[in-house]
């Protein structure tokens, strides 16, 4: 086709050599066919085996003004010839050269050529369907009003889809260009245009593609617009929404410095973005929040790294004005965690735009997904996404290496007790800045520590931890036993315990120091110290723990542990622990239930339960303990809760170190014997507890008399009082239960319901009436003996019902659905039956009632029938009363209500035979009189012949078929009459040219016109025959004058009267 197109076009030679000596003319043709040769190089260099230079001369020069490319398409396209008209190659070409004939070669120092994109214009979706209706959506995207280039793009990436062109990123550009007629930079800027319009989409292999055709983009559009009108942005929550999204994507993991005193995961500094809208007092402060001990322990960051976002001019300015003030409003304090805004450097209104566009998207149903195209709306998301991310990662300025990014130290801004440190911070990096400001912030904190393991974690550390403080919590523990075998734990104590924090002594013997030489450790225990003062009364131990956690100490869970258990150890002899109120053993804090797992535990297990700590002096303590001994050697009553408040105040001066060895020995003993006073009652209230619940819960006189007999084994208590009931009251309990167990018991026994156990229940009576005897409870006899009496009773009430079974049998064997004839039999057996006990008497009488309506719905529901077969009339009344007869005739047999019933249905039967054939004759067809009088006469006949009496549904029903056959004759002799009449009115306005048809239609009058109107149909017949007659004398008589010869008049009249004599007379 390419030679076909080279002599069709055949250049003239010199005016071509001229024409390359034109402007770029030369090196621009040779661009364009390398294109298009690099296009299609299976065919031209594989398949015709052309070299560059060929195709030069045989497409770019011999097919010219067509573009290369538009050759090369031409000759490789497939089109399709079902879309109406045919439309051709040559067609193309003829068109495109007529448009062409008044052109220069040359327009703007370019070829003026034929590009491919006309191929669009004129071949339309005969390139392909399925492309074309991509690139119409396309399009349509892209608005009617875009730019000529936008419009050829669309047209050139249709064209390469089309043909099914696979190349290259870096080649698809400047395919698309040449076929556009655009220089690269303008085709560039188009297709970033179209992508953005979501006409267009760039793969994974950065290929620009069309959507599906299926796909909705400007649907998209409106249902993101319609979703953030509905539900805008709440840019007023806290946290804001952008620090939300990148916070749920885990961008913000925040900046993990390395300390010596803890695990860098406990130290990272927070990560936050921040608005205008809440960049305020409260919302830091809500930020930076304190360690706070309570159920669920509140952590804390340890410090905070701000991102300030700008949307616009306005809010960069607003930032760089107020940004360090309102820091310092929102932490005045002279102690507080470290915080640096990181304050932009332009505003950032494309990465809000951009976030709000994915959030709206994420709001569509999969409807609405499925309507906009899922594959594109997938595309649009990840995005949408990716936009957003980079878009933070440029507010970070750096994807990875964001934190070591030397800053400008005008774009960082701190509270005002750090600003002097960020300002002589060399190298404004975030991790030089932040590392400098934790020195400043905790100057007390921990000495070196483990740094491998986090504080908030399961651990070997935490175990360690656990173990050596509880063993620091009791001074009477050797810690050189509890570490022995436990590697990690032996190194607590000797590489930081010891040698970092000065804390104990070198081992073996770990003593607790009086206070620690290390200088950071001893600030910590001068707070303790000053905390639990003798002077501060009852302290919280919890919430005076929560200063040690934040700024300026920084302590955590282990290093804080181990700190106050040492502390608590070394001055537990000065020390009261209280718990809700009440004073309570060391053990009480000292048990593991306190100290948990380790780790947070701990706290949130002395806030939960309530501990504080009270200090004391040595004498105060030996005071206390002498009043509580006169107190209990002098009390004569006193109730368990007292003895048992005093117990504890006794156990815990036992082995007070304050106290006397007399005054100690004085005090064990009060304790004993109050413990031992108060043991009598706990087991009285138990036992006596025990036998209420069983006394309570007896079903038999055994049981109880068990009880009485235990009343006298139970202790005899003290001063302690009892919390049960006395003895006296539970022995009354007892005996009311006796009498209330045996009325219970006799009624159980009396009752009889087989005469089998008669003699077994007279036997329990007699065994009940010998327990009772024992207990000396005769005042029951009576009970038994009425319970003997009854139980005769029932047992002869038993004696006649067992005679009566065979009569019961019978009662229950009476159906009262049975046939009526049954029915009448159990009627006769019911009357016989007498001299019955009332129980069975009333069961008979009820028996003889349901019988009685039995027989009464049977008879009436025969009457009915009956009664109905005399009135039924129409054929479903007789089908129904037929259908219910025959199915109840059976219930009846053997009665006479079965004749009655059988003679019913024969006459209803014979009935709906009658009806049948009067139904057949009545709706017979008849043409004639004749026809329909014999009709008339076989109903009278069948009817007569039938026998029915007058006035019986059967007649009405013959007198029915009668007069509808009579109506049937006279509508028929009507039609004829208003025939007469009609035909009448015609021939009166008709001309004489239609007489001969109506003649035809008067030959024989209607068979049903009465006799009276024939004569009419005779005398209208002859009427129109005296017309016919006339007209003819008349044509006769203008024939004859026609004559002009008088011979041959003579000769016509002589004829005329030939005919007369030989016509006979009618």
């Amino acid at each position: 086709l390419e030679g076909v197109l080279d002599a069709y076009l055949k250049q003239d030679e010199p005016n071509w050599a001229q024409f390359l000596k034109m402007g770029k003319i030369h090196g621009t043709l040779f661009q364009a066919a390398t294109v298009a040769y690099e296009s299609f190089r299976g065919r031209y260099a594989d398949e015709l085996k052309w070299d560059l230079s060929q195709f030069q001369q045989k497409v770019a020069k011999g097919t010219f003004p067509l573009h290369p490319l538009t050759t090369a398409l031409l000759c490789n396209l497939q089109l399709r010839n079902d879309e109406g008209d045919a439309r051709t190659l040559l067609g193309f070409i003829s068109q495109e050269m007529k448009d062409k004939a008044e052109e220069l070669a040359l327009a703007d120092d370019l070829p003026n050529w034929i590009l491919p994109t006309r191929l669009v214009d004129y071949f339309e979706r005969r390139l392909d369907r399925e492309k074309y209706a991509a690139y119409e959506n396309a399009r349509n995207t892209a608005g009617s009003d875009a730019p000529s280039e936008e419009q050829n793009i669309l047209k050139a990436l249709f064209l390469q889809e089309a043909r099914k062109l696979t190349l290259r990123a870096s080649d698809q550009i400047g395919w698309l260009a040449q076929a556009a007629g655009l220089s690269q930079k303008a085709t560039e800027a188009a297709l970033r245009n179209l992508k953005s319009k979501r006409s267009l989409y760039r793969d994974a292999r950065e290929q620009y593609n069309f959507w599906p055709g299926t796909t909705n983009p400007l649907l998209l559009e409106q249902l993101v617009m319609e979703k953030l009108d509905k539900s805008p942005i709440d840019w007023s929550a806290s946290p804001n929404p952008l620090h939300q999204y990148f916070a749920r994507d885990n961008q913000l993991k925040g900046l993990s410095l390395s300390v010596d005193w803890g695990h860098s995961e406990d130290w990272t500094v927070a990560e936050h973005i921040v608005t205008k809208s809440d960049f305020s007092t409260a919302t830091l402060r809500a930020l930076l929040p304190w360690y706070q001990i309570s159920g669920k322990m509140q952590e804390a960051p340890r410090g905070a790294l701000l991102w300030l976002v700008a949307k616009d001019e306005e809010e960069l300015a607003w930032y760089r004005e107020h940004a360090a003030s309102i820091l310092d409003d929102a932490f005045p304090e002279p102690h507080t965690p470290p915080i640096v805004a990181v304050l932009p450097n332009h505003p950032h209104g494309e990465l809000f735009d951009n976030y709000v566009r994915r959030e709206a998207l994420g709001r569509l149903t999969n409807d609405e997904r499925e309507r906009v195209g899922r594959e594109f709306f997938q595309t649009e998301v990840n995005t949408t996404t990716s936009t957003v991310n980079g878009q933070f990662n440029e507010l970070r300025g750096d994807r990875a290496n964001w934190a070591g990014l030397p800053r400008s130290p005008a774009l960082l801004t701190t509270t005002a007790h750090y600003r002097a440190t960020l300002a002589a911070t060399p190298q404004h990096t975030l991790k030089n800045v932040l590392n400098a400001l934790y020195g400043v912030a905790y100057p007390f904190h921990p000495p070196s520590f483990y740094t491998t393991y986090p504080a908030s974690r399961k651990n070997k550390l935490r175990d360690a931890t656990r173990k050596v403080a509880l063993t620091l919590f009791n001074p009477t523990h050797r810690l050189t036993d509890a570490v022995r075998g436990d590697s990690m734990a032996t190194d607590l104590c000797d590489k930081f315990l010891v040698k970092e924090w000065q804390l104990l002594t070198a081992g073996p013997t770990y003593s607790v120091r009086s206070e620690p030489a290390m200088r950071n450790t001893l600030e910590a225990w001068n707070y303790l110290n000053e905390c639990f003062s003798a002077e501060a009364g009852e302290v919280n131990i919890a919430r005076a723990l929560e200063p040690l956690f934040n700024a300026p100490y920084g302590y955590d869970y282990n290093t804080l542990a181990l700190l106050f258990s040492a502390w608590f150890g070394y001055h537990s002899q000065e020390l009261q622990i209280i718990r809700k109120g009440s004073i309570v053993p060391a053990r009480s804090l000292e048990d593991g239930t306190v100290y948990g797992m380790g780790g947070k535990d701990f706290y949130q297990n002395l806030y939960n339960q309530h501990f504080a700590l009270r200090r004391r002096e040595a004498e105060a303590v030996k005071a206390e303990a002498r009043a509580l001994l006169d107190k209990v050697q002098g009390v004569r009553k006193l109730t368990p809760q007292q003895a048992q408040g005093w117990l504890e105040k006794l156990d815990r001066l036992c082995n007070d170190s304050a106290l006397s060895a007399e005054l100690s020995s004085q005090i064990q003993e009060a304790h004993k014997t109050l413990e031992n006073e108060l043991h009598l009652a706990t087991e009285y209230n138990r036992q006596a507890r025990e036998i209420q619940q069983r006394t309570e819960q007896a079903k038999t006189i055994d049981i109880l008399l068990e009880q009485l007999k235990r009343l006298d084994t139970l202790p005899r208590v003290g001063r302690v009082e009892v919390e049960t009931v006395t003895l006296a009251a539970l022995r009354e309990r007892i005996q009311e239960r006796v009498t209330t167990v045996t009325h219970a018991r006799v009624e159980e026994l009396q009752q009889l319901s087989d005469l089998a156990h008669l003699q077994l229940n007279e036997s329990e009576l007699d065994k009940l009436s010998s327990l009772l005897r024992s207990a000396e409870r005769s005042d029951l006899d009576t009970v038994i003996e009425q319970g003997r009496a009854q139980l005769r009773v029932n047992a002869e009430r038993l004696r006649q019902l067992q005679a009566e079974q065979g009569v019961r049998f019978q009662l229950d064997r009476m159906d009262p659905h049975a046939r009526l004839e049954q029915l009448h039999r159990y009627e006769s057996e019911l009357a016989a039956l007498t001299g019955l006990s009332p129980e069975v008497t009333a069961l008979r009488d009820a028996k003889d009632k349901a019988i009685q309506a039995s027989i009464s719905q049977a008879e009436e529901k025969a009457r009915a029938l009956v009664a109905k077969a005399q009135s039924i009339s129409t054929q479903a009344e007789i089908d129904s009363w037929l259908k219910e007869a025959n199915r109840s005739l059976n219930e009846y047999k053997g009665t006479e209500w079965y004749d009655t019933l059988e003679q019913a249905i024969t006459q209803v039967t014979r009935y709906n035979s009658y009806l049948g054939e009067l139904n057949r004759l009545k709706n017979q067809p008849f043409s004639t009189p004749e026809q329909a009088k014999a009709l008339m006469q076989q109903i009278q006949e069948g009817y007569q012949a039938a026998g029915f009496e007058e006035g019986s549904p059967p007649h009405h029903a013959y007198e029915q078929a009668r007069q509808d056959v009579q109506r049937r004759y006279a509508d028929q002799e009507k039609k004829a009459q208003e025939q007469l009449q009609r035909i009448g009115a015609q021939i009166a306005n008709a001309n004489d040219h239609e007489l001969g048809r109506y003649k035809h239609q008067l030959e024989s009058p209607p068979g049903f016109l009465p006799e009276t109107s024939r004569s009419d149909w005779l005398a209208l017949r002859r009427q129109v025959q005296a017309r016919l007659d006339a007209n003819l004398v008349a044509q006769i008589e203008g024939l004859f004058q026609q004559i002009t010869d008088h011979k041959e008049r003579e000769a016509c009249l002589k004829r005329l009267q030939a005919l007369q004599e030989n016509t006979p007379n009618r």
